[in-house]
Parts: structure tokens; sequence; C-alpha cells
């Protein structure tokens, strides 16, 4: 059973007038912390006065009917005083004088808070009190009671005390962090499925062991189950379903033979007609089984992708339930995580289904289903881009423009591309498109096309290219001229020799694929030798114009081709 909790938490040491105790604040904070962990909403109170507790326990009686379960934890004095058993909080008299009459106006009797809570609340009451006798010599919770504390304690239905020990009997305060009973119980709080009686029997086991005249007891009028750790901590629990339908290695011999025969018809027989038998099969199996249904279905359908044609949108607008659509919850989860509930690779399925999804994602009647998809990955936000909504996903390129490419309006280098604030890398190509890049990221990142909403400055266009290492290509056409050389510059001349290329200019870019075709402008130094015999020097300067092929191999660019590579000599002859 799926409950909710909540704890008041109660510890002190420092009293005005009575012996001043050594851990239980110590105590109240371990357990606070425990039950916080265990996601209880927990109330913590330390050197509570008589009126502080008041106040928190006044506000637990009107919210009581919020909770399933309510449990308040004490670790201070107790004392008994005219056949009633009361918890002693810090501005209370000393419990050792007139039979503890006078402490009672600072204290709380125990019988009252079951009283009041049953009046209140139907929820599971559990009080557990690490309070205690006089110990020879040592420090102690509890004082000189005229009749032993917590003897005449009664019990109503659906509730729970632990006392840290038996009547006539002292505990120990404890001599490092915590008291024996509280750190014995601290080791058994956090164990997943078991129950309350086993908690404590465990505890008293430990004491006992440990300390042979301190015997923890416990009585109970409980007909619910209740384990502290109820399976709370699985990060479904707050979902419409089940834990264990999320991960089916734990429910595979238990699976509906219903939704098993479903699946086999679907595999034999990947037909629409399969529709009308889902779709009547839908009122006899549960909600999990729905649930698993749709988990299953995204499965078959990455193995088949012809069944896109059959699970279609208009195929899950059929099968809501009231305000759920437990079919299309389980599809939608499945799309992130597999059936042992593992998140899947970011790039696990195709297009198809990657579209499918994000179409999914985009009809306003599905937002309960997108909610509840938000609800149970709200724990994996940092490990997932984009958890599929109504709205679109923001995608964030910054761009840069170098002065070789001023007179270039459509090419660009991209430094970083941010997804709903987290950095992602593309490394399967170096040069893209805008179409391209949402394409790759739809590839990498199963984020749909459909749903990215490209942010940048300037605003890309279907015709910009966007390289993701940046180039020189005043260097690289440098280098290509050292190497290959100019026919032009040989034929002025019996030999040349050449200085520098400079002032180069790209005006136009294209890609395709993985290449990159530019064309534009440079300049060029040289020293052309004339066919005499004093090998006369000319020291001139030409304007030329390029066409190159660029691909980019290990994050270098290279010029694959020189398609084109002309200098004006006009200059030279007249």
């Amino acid at each position: 059973m799926k409950h909710r909790c909540y704890a008041l938490v109660i510890g002190i040491n420092n009293y005005t007038n009575n012996t001043t105790l050594t851990n239980a604040v110590n105590d109240a904070l371990g357990v606070a912390q425990t039950f916080r962990e265990l996601r209880y909403e927990v109330k913590c109170l330390e050197n509570s006065t008589f009126d502080e507790f008041i106040e928190a326990y006044d506000n637990l009686r009107l919210i009581s009917n919020n909770y399933t379960v309510i449990i308040i934890f004490f670790a201070c004095h107790g004392m008994m005083s005219n056949a009633a058993d009361y918890i002693v909080f810090s501005d209370a008299e000393n419990m050792d004088t007139h039979g503890g009459m006078k402490a009672t106006r600072k204290s709380y009797r125990i019988d009252d808070i079951y009283k009041e809570l049953r009046q209140d609340t139907n929820a599971i009451v559990i009080t557990i009190i690490d309070a205690c006798r006089v110990d020879k010599g040592e420090v102690f919770r509890g004082g000189h009671a005229f009749a032993p504390f917590g003897k005449n304690t009664s019990l109503p239905y659906q509730t729970y005390i632990a006392f840290s020990t038996s009547p006539d009997a002292p505990a120990k305060d404890g001599i490092t962090t915590h008291s024996p009973f509280t750190q014995a119980l601290l080791e058994e709080i956090p164990k997943e499925g078991q129950s309350i009686e086993k908690s404590f029997k465990n505890v008293r086991k430990k004491i006992y062991q440990g300390f042979g005249s301190q015997l923890p007891w416990d009585h109970s009028c409980l007909v619910d189950e209740f384990c502290f750790n109820h399976g709370q901590l699985n990060p479904h629990y707050r979902g419409p379903y089940s834990n264990e339908v999320y991960n089916f290695s734990q429910i595979e011999a238990d699976l509906d033979g219903r939704v098993t025969t479903l699946l086999c018809a679907i595999t034999k027989n990947p037909y629409k007609s399969i529709v009308n038998e889902i779709n009547s099969t839908l009122s006899e199996i549960d909600e999990d089984s729905q649930f698993v249904l749709g988990k299953l279905l995204i499965d078959k359908c990455a193995e088949n992708n012809n069944l896109l044609k059959i699970f279609t949108p208009q195929f899950f607008s059929k099968t809501q339930n009231g305000k759920d659509n437990h079919v299309l919850n389980g599809f939608l989860y499945g799309f992130y995580a597999d059936t042992e509930d593992n998140l899947r690779p970011s790039n696990y399925f195709d297009n198809d289904i990657v579209n499918l999804v994000g179409l999914l994602g985009s009809i306003k009647d599905n937002k309960s289903s997108l909610n509840f998809l938000k609800q149970e990955l709200s724990e994996f936000h940092d490990d997932i881009l984009y958890i599929i909504n109504l709205e679109d996903c923001r995608i964030d390129v910054k761009l840069k423009q170098t002065d070789n490419y001023c007179s270039c309006e459509n090419l660009f280098c991209f430094d970083d591309i941010i997804v709903n604030y987290m950095d992602i890398e593309l490394t399967e190509h170096d040069l893209y498109t805008r179409n391209s890049l949402l394409e790759e990221i739809q590839a990498q990142y199963n984020i749909p096309k459909s749903k990215q909403r490209l942010v940048s400055s300037p605003i890309l266009n279907t015709n910009d290219i966007l390289v993701r290492i940046d180039f020189n290509l005043q260097s690289l056409l440098n280098e290509y001229v050292i190497i290959n050389g100019i026919n032009t510059l040989d034929e002025m001349g019996h030999h040349y020799e050449f200085f520098d290329l400079y002032n180069v200019e790209i005006s136009n870019a294209e890609a395709e694929d993985d290449t990159l075709y530019l064309n534009g402008s440079f300049d060029i130094n040289a020293i052309i030798y004339g066919d005499s015999e004093e090998e006369i020097k000319f020291d001139v300067n030409f304007d030329g114009t390029y066409e190159l092929a660029l691909v980019c191999i290990n994050d270098q660019w290279k010029i694959d081709s020189a398609i084109s590579l002309k200098i004006n000599t006009d200059s030279f002859y007249h």
C-alpha cells in the first residue's frame, strides 16, 4: 500500500528544572533525517517548550486527514503522575517532587494524543518514545515517578506505540551520538518491505543482547500492514501504477494472459484488424496491464516499422479511459525507458518513431499523458535533454563569423549547441545546413525535429551553412599554392617565386553531403623571372578568383580539389 506519512519528531536535551540529557536532540535529528530520506513530511523540534509542542501538535491535528500515517517520535524525559503517562517538555517543573503534579502543567498526556488524533483522522498513528527510568550512576530519561511510566497506556484502533524500555526498567541515554535504542531503530527503519512489528522486534533483540537490563517493548492495535520503507524510494512510487510494472523482469510470470495474447496476435498478424481486438480487450484489463501493453507496443514498432501505419495518433485517441490514457502513458514512457526500466540510449529509435512521438506530443488532448511522463521522468532530468510535451524544445546555437567570411553571409562556424540549458556535442558530421543540423539532433538525441525551436543570432535560414570546426582559408590556399603551384604564373616567365596569397574573401558557400564548396577572390604577390640572359625580375601583385572543394579529415579542413584557380594577368602584359 502506498502511504502518505507525516512525522513530528521531538528531541530535548536542555531542561530548566530537570536533568540534562546528552543525545536526545541528536536522536531526533537522526530520525528526522531518515524519515526525510524516506520522503516523509517531517517537522522536527529541538529542546521544545510546552507551547512550541502545542503549536506543532495543533497544526498536525489540522492537517492529519491529508496523511495515511502519523508518526510522533519523542526523545526526552517521560514520567507518570496520577496514573497517567506524560511526555515532559523543557520548561516543565521538577518531575521528582509532589508526585510530578506540577510538572504536568508543562507536559502532555500520552493517552490524549491517541484519543485526539483518532477523533481527527483514520490514519495509522505510531508513537515512539525514547524515555526511561533511573539508571544507577548514569544519564537517564525519566523521573522518580510514583508508578511505572508507560504501564497504564491504552491504545485505540489503528495505533502503535513503542517504548525504549519496559516498565520499571531504565534505559541508557548513550555515550556516543545516539541512545542505544535510537541507534538500533535507525538501522531498522530503512529496510524496505520490513513490517513495523519486525523492525521493533529486531530493535528489541539488539538492545537486549547488548544491554540485558534494557528491554524495549511495543504494543499494537494495527489492522493494516505498515513498513517504514514501503517502497517510496522507488522513483515511480508517486505514480498511478504499481512499482512492479515498470520493470518487466519482475512481472513477466504474472503478465495478464490477455496482454500476452494481443502481443502474439500483433506479431503474427500486424494488420488493422488488431486495433479492434485491442480496443475490445482494454475494458477487460486493469490500468497496470494497459500501461504494460502500451510500453510493449513501442518495442513492437521498433521491431516492425509497418506497425506505425496502425498505431497512429488516431489509434491512441481511442484508448482514452476517462481523463487518463494508460496505453499512451506506457507507449510514451517506453520511448525513454526499456522493459527493465533502464534509460534507453539517446539515439535508440529511428526517425519514424521519433516523428510519431513528436506528433503525439503536439496534441492537446494528450496533455494528461504528457504530464504523467514529466512526473515519472522528473528524477532523470539531468540525463534526458528533452521530455516530450506540448512546448517546443529550445535549441540554442552559438554562431561566429571570422573576418575571412565577411562577404559570405550564409557561412557560419558554431561553437556550442545548448538544448534546454544543457550542452550537447555533435560528432557525426563536420558540415551542416540548418535542416541537416536539426535532423542530426533528432538522430543523436531522439528530439523530434517538429519539436525543435532553433534560436541563434543571426537567425539561420534554409540555405545557411554551418561548420563544426573553424578553418583559415587563407592559410589553406597558401599551402595549396606552394605545393601545387599556379599554371598561369609559369606561363609568364621561365619561373617564379611565390611570396604570399592574401585578402582571401569567400563570396559564396554551398554544401553537399560532407563537402563544402567555396568560391571567392584573393590577392597574390610573386616575383616573375623573364626568359633572358640577365634574368629580368618583375615584382607583381595580382588579383584572382577560386572555386574550391573542402573536406574535414580528423578535425582538420583540407582542400580536396581546386576546381578553378585563376589570376588576372592583364596588368602584367600592359
